[in-house]
């Protein structure tokens, strides 16, 4: 080292410096000690008051939905059973025999030349209007096309020459084609869609306990005057719980229930049913099955608030594998970008490929708990996105489904707020040093 450096450095030492910038570097030290000091115990108390804040609004907010929940879905039960009154009942039976009698009213439609162009101009209406439209585990047509003569042309004069497009069958009402079962078609019709504009129901059955005809539905599916004895969906979840609730004994109608399932005739999308036998002077006329989506759920649930600010407070609802039984409020939020995220995680996961092929998350994403559920006040766990959430949840009362709600938070949003309070905290010390160095 130079005498030049030596001498400059000697100067810099502790014991020639003045006063006054003594002072200054001891109020600088004391100021960064304390940054440090004060930052520790503050984000350590800031991150347990957010923790705290965040347990408490998500208890208040699942608290506050389940009671909503549970009330909305006893007067949807109970709006059940006053729609099948015994006038409704009676005009069931009227439809009923109706469908039976269709042949007879129409006897034009089941010749065999008929009914050969109905099976071909049907077989193509189910190639391009149902099976190009499913996107996971597509059926081949022989496995869902209808064999009976009955089947054929109720579904070529109900789907195919319904001018409505899929979706939107529902709103052929009236046919005026002379039958006895359009004619009780039109009232039925009438009342259900006002149900179901009402209540957020997927569809409405109705079924011959006799036979197992399936004949009226709302939407007119693909399900429409299939038998569920015999027929193509005979396996399904919707025949499992019409059974159910056609071998009851009881003198006075109840319901029975089941849990979501993947049915064909929706697109493969998961459908839960309310079945309800309908009696009439102690004879059951038929089995009404009300079919539910997860809309049904998410109509009550959801609320504009809650899409807006879905980082902050989510809620869905799960059952006991802790799998989301609607659809995540981020698909409403950020449509596109969700669509995106599990076309592009789906790649490599068979679960997110399904979700991303139905266009949903219900009943297919899930999450995983945390090993260690004491370390904090809220539980945590991490999405199939690889999302980590802060969650509470509510055990649900409603008959036919053990469900719980499920209020949750993005860690992310979290770390963000702090993120946020460390900048700002930071910059009041940078003030403070800038007004210490010039006073």
């Amino acid at each position: 080292m130079s005498e030049r450096q030596e001498t400059f450095f000697t100067r810099l030492s502790l014991k020639n410096l003045r006063i006054g910038i003594k002072l200054n570097l001891l109020v600088y030290i004391l100021l960064i000690v304390s940054f440090v000091v004060i930052s520790i115990f503050g984000f350590s108390i800031l991150n347990n008051h957010l923790k705290r804040s965040t347990a408490k609004e998500l208890e208040q907010l699942t608290f506050h939905k389940k009671l909503l929940l549970e009330d909305e879905y006893d007067e949807v039960l109970s709006e059940i059973k006053t729609l099948f009154s015994d006038e409704m009942i009676s005009n069931v039976s009227e439809l009923k025999s109706g469908y039976f009698n269709y042949s007879s009213d129409k006897w034009s439609m089941f010749d065999a030349d008929s009914l050969a162009k109905f099976r071909k101009l049907l077989s193509n209406y189910y190639l391009d209007e149902f099976i190009g439209k499913i996107n996971w585990s597509k059926p081949e047509l022989e496995e869902i096309f209808p064999e009976r003569d009955q089947e054929i042309a109720m579904q070529y004069t109900y789907l195919f020459k319904n001018k409505w497009p899929a979706g939107e069958k529902e709103k052929l009402v009236l046919l005026e084609d002379g039958s006895s079962y359009d004619l009780y078609h039109s009232f039925i019709q009438s009342n259900f869609r006002d149900f179901k504009r009402i209540h957020g129901i997927n569809n409405i059955y109705l079924v011959d306990g006799a036979s197992g005809d399936v004949f009226y539905n709302l939407n007119k599916n693909i399900a429409f005057a299939t038998n569920l004895y015999s027929g193509k969906f005979k396996s399904s979840e919707i025949s499992k719980t019409f059974q159910e609730a056609l071998a009851a004994t009881d003198t006075e109608a109840r319901f029975f229930y089941s849990d979501f399932s993947f049915f064909l005739p929706e697109y493969n999308k998961p459908m839960a049913y309310i079945a309800l036998p309908l009696i009439l002077y102690n004879e059951k006329v038929a089995v009404a099955v009300i079919e539910l989506g997860s809309e049904f759920f998410e109509n009550i649930l959801f609320d504009e608030w809650l899409v807006q600010h879905w980082e902050g407070a989510s809620i869905n609802l799960i059952d006991n594998d802790n799998k989301f039984k609607l659809n995540e409020l981020q698909q409403y939020a950020e449509p596109e970008k969700y669509a995106q995220t599990l076309i592009k995680k789906g790649i490599r996961n068979k679960t997110l490929s399904q979700a991303a092929k139905i266009g949903g998350g219900a009943n297919i994403i899930g999450f995983k708990e945390s090993s260690d559920q004491k370390k904090f006040e809220l539980k945590t766990g991490t999405t199939a996105f690889n999302h980590e959430i802060l969650y509470v949840n509510l055990p649900l009362q409603i008959k036919g489904f053990d469900y719980q709600v499920l209020g949750y938070s993005t860690v992310n949003y979290h770390k963000n707020l702090l993120r946020t309070a460390k900048s700002k905290i930071l910059l009041v010390y940078i003030v403070l040093l800038v007004l210490a160095t010039f006073t």
